[in-house]
């Protein structure tokens, strides 16, 4: 096959060349796609067995970035949930190298996934890592703690890129999400990003008049669902952020779950706003505005979606 001809170009007489070459593989596969065959499983495993190897093979670095380009690819061709099928990525392997380098190609190229590869593989991971942190060493609790963020950011490319599930799978990550928004500082910007590129991207297709109107509109009634849930959530996260990127991704998450709501809820959470907010005017005189200024970014996030 095409994939076991050019398999020869990883031998390492050619490693002089693998700036030119490995290019030439990825796209190969990115041209074929997932109809792939099982021949490229032992051509990625080979690749990755050269990029995680702790002392780099002895390779240079522009070597390395090569052969990893083939496996940016391979997450585009074949997609994640296949991909880490080949290239498993869990806690036994970042506890014992850096495995970091996965979750950076996946991230960077996935495209138009499904979502239940976070629910069912990334969130469960995250669980374990989180079981295995408190008899970890000094060295490893550092590392499960930036890999666990990096996990967190495969929400965003899977969301922003159309994921093919929505109907099925965002009620089974919702109240993770939600408990991230409430518990985590360090993800809530990852977390509103995510469902805001999704909520926009699905709002965008349903109202459009192409193939992708009945998805989009699908997925809007699904994610609607959950708008009694995430907006209260959101209104007290905002109220607690100082301000910069985090305050500005989560009033952004808030319009974007206004635009999608039911319109009696909406005007109802308006109602409540602006009673907190006459009444934080009321106040002005006690010296503090913060309230005043929370409210006034609330309603005006809110008032856009009215009806």
């Amino acid at each position: 096959s095409l994939v076991n001809l050019s398999a020869d170009l990883l031998r390492y007489k050619y490693k002089a060349w693998w700036t030119e070459t490995m290019p030439v593989l990825g796209e190969l596969l990115v041209q074929l796609g997932s109809s792939v065959g099982d021949e490229v499983d032992e051509l990625l495993q080979s690749i990755a067995a050269m990029c995680g190897s702790a002392d780099g093979t002895g390779l240079e670095e522009q070597q390395l970035k090569a052969l990893r380009s083939v496996l940016g690819a391979a997450v585009s061709s074949i997609g994640p949930v296949r991909f880490v099928s080949v290239v498993p990525l869990d806690e036994v392997a970042v506890l014992g190298q850096n495995a970091t380098w996965i979750v950076s190609a996946l991230r960077s190229n996935i495209q138009r996934a499904e979502l239940s590869f976070f629910s069912d593989y990334v969130m469960p991971l995250i669980e374990r890592l989180a079981v295995q942190a408190p008899s970890a060493t000094a060295e490893q609790k550092f590392r499960i703690t930036q890999l666990e963020l990096k996990l967190w950011g495969l929400l965003v490319p899977l969301c922003s890129t159309r994921p093919t599930d929505v109907p099925a799978t965002f009620k089974r990550i919702a109240k993770q999400l939600g408990d991230a928004l409430r518990q985590n500082k360090a993800l809530r910007t990852t977390v509103c990003s995510a469902v805001t590129a999704l909520i926009r991207n699905s709002a965008k297709d349903a109202a459009s008049a192409g193939a992708a109107a009945s998805e989009g509109q699908q997925n809007v009634a699904e994610i609607s669902k959950f708008d009694k849930n995430f907006l209260p959530i959101l209104f007290n996260v905002f109220g607690e952020t100082s301000g910069g990127g985090e305050s500005d991704a989560v009033v952004g998450t808030i319009a974007a779950f206004a635009s999608i709501a039911d319109p009696q809820r909406l005007n109802a959470f308006f109602k409540t706003i602006m009673k907190k907010l006459l009444e934080a005017i009321s106040d002005a005189e006690a010296g503090d505005s913060r309230d005043r200024h929370v409210m006034t970014d609330l309603a005006l996030a809110l008032a856009g979606s009215l009806s």
